[in-house]
């Protein structure tokens, strides 16, 4: 019997140094973490545009939301258009990439799928309503980021972007 409570108490003992070991490595890693501090690319700089030097963008869902069509007119200076489209979907982050090859146009219409097909069968992502949509113009003089907010139960569906230019 005080072999087996012995051995049951070197167990827990064990056990105990176990458990303090682990959240002393945890408590650590947060503090590294915590003390982190992004460092900038170097010549890379950032200039907020005004909003008649950025393109119009729209955002239109079709009736049942599981798609909108993407808008942009008045492009001046990029090579190709890179889309980001996040939003919630059932209380998941969702989301929706690509890129447009702009081959000298000025202005251009692209459908997005708000969820994935696969030998035509097809599974839409429920519930949105809002998200945020951003879009990097590439062209010779740097990047253009632009962001904006969308709300899809809106009847306003022209943007309001807000641009920076990133040499």
């Amino acid at each position: 019997m005080k072999k087996n409570l012995a051995i049951a108490l070197i167990v827990l003992v064990i056990l105990v140094l176990i458990v303090l070991v682990v959240v002393i490595i945890n408590k650590n890693k947060a503090k590294n973490f915590s003390s982190f501090k992004p460092t900038p690319t170097p010549g890379q700089m950032a200039k907020e545009l005004s909003p008649d030097q950025l393109p119009s963008v729209w955002l239109i869902p079709r009736a049942d939301k599981h798609e909108v069509t993407l808008e942009v007119k008045e492009i001046k200076n990029a090579n190709s258009i890179e889309y980001e489209l996040t939003y919630l979907s059932k209380g998941l982050s969702r989301g929706v990439v690509g890129t447009i090859n702009l081959n000298g146009e000025t202005s251009i219409t692209r459908k997005i799928l708000l969820g994935t097909c696969s030998r035509n069968v097809c599974k839409y992502d429920e519930g949105i309503t809002e998200g945020m949509l951003t879009l990097r113009l590439r062209g010779p003089e740097g990047v253009i980021k632009i962001t904006a907010p969308f709300d899809l139960d809106s009847k306003n569906y022209q943007l309001q972007p807000k641009g920076w230019l990133i040499k």
